[in-house]
């Protein structure tokens, strides 16, 4: 019989973190004023603080977020608010989590927009250091298919299990198929030279609650010899 899931520990486990901005060999934090953004002035401005995009940029009100806790499922929403801010593009360019800022315009760019964007900006950084722990370069060799057994294959249907996968195919040595769940078919993609195929994993699904899929893929070397990737 398998065990239930531990409930996480009450007290978080705390971890040294370097929160400093660095700039011309000087560490600071930015001085964000979140009184400020927080209590509007009048009516109005909440009520344009209060609405929605979908690109997942602004203001976010109280008890819009809920608990996702399985182990407890009588929560109430959360009372906090909350302000996304992420990389800034023009509306011609809006997707899933994509677009542009929206700033309150009560508020002085050198006071708020410009603060916020500096330490998005050095978190962004911070992130991608801390992603390279996590990132790893795997050399693949696929002997040539020449089972009877029809359930070898040089690498079985999977999904790979973390974030983005960036494979790099022997020129002309093609075999990587790919599930296409509209058709129910499997799709063979070419193998070009100096072109890539990118793979969302497991991972990306989940952040995105399903919307960025972790495609069902697998090889069969089918070029009458062995077959190399990068990935």
């Amino acid at each position: 019989m398998d065990k239930p899931l531990a409930k996480p520990a009450s007290t978080p486990v705390k971890a040294p973190v370097n929160a400093a901005v660095g700039k011309d060999d000087e560490k600071y934090i930015p001085a964000i004023d979140l009184g400020e953004y927080f209590s509007p002035s009048t009516p109005e401005s909440r009520e344009k603080l209060a609405q929605k995009f979908s690109w997942r940029r602004g203001y976010e009100g109280l008890g819009e977020q809920h608990a996702n806790d399985l182990h407890q499922t009588d929560l109430l929403p959360d009372q906090k608010e909350g302000f996304f801010v992420g990389k800034e593009l023009p509306l011609g360019q809006v997707g899933f989590a994509r677009g542009p800022n929206i700033w309150p315009p009560e508020l002085a760019e050198t006071e708020f927009r410009r603060p916020v964007m500096e330490y998005y900006d050095h978190l962004m950084r911070l992130g991608l250091k801390i992603m390279e722990v996590l990132a790893y370069l795997k050399l693949l060799r696929y002997s040539e298919h020449k089972f009877a057994d029809a359930r070898i294959f040089g690498s079985v249907q999977h999904t790979d299990y973390g974030g983005l996968t960036i494979l790099l195919q022997q020129p002309g040595a093609d075999g990587f198929e790919l599930w296409h769940a509209a058709t129910q078919q499997w799709i063979e993609l070419p193998a070009i030279e100096d072109k890539f195929v990118i793979n969302l994993g497991d991972m990306v699904q989940r952040w995105t609650g399903g919307l960025y899929k972790s495609n069902l893929h697998r090889v069969i070397n089918k070029n009458g010899g062995e077959r190399y990737s990068v990935g």
